[in-house]
């Protein structure tokens, strides 16, 4: 997987079914004032996470299934 900050929003490039090509962007959040962002699995269930760093706390997005995330959730700091 691979993301990019972009205008307060992410995208994120799936893998596609063909080896080594990625389908159509994916936009996710509303993260206006980011100022870092991690992925990784946070929570135990082998599906990548995503945290943003607003400067204010982090919001936490968290795979709903392959695809897709729940809402942001904003954790104050």
């Amino acid at each position: 997987m691979k993301a990019m900050a972009f205008n307060g929003s992410i995208q994120i490039y799936f893998q596609d079914q063909t080896r080594g090509a990625f389908g159509n962007p994916v936009r996710i959040g509303n993260f206006q004032g980011a100022n870092t962002m991690a992925v990784g699995d946070l929570n135990g269930d082998k599906a990548p996470d995503i945290v943003v760093d607003d400067g204010d706390g982090i919001l936490f997005q968290s795979a709903q299934q392959r695809g897709q995330f729940l809402p942001a959730v904003h954790l104050a700091l």
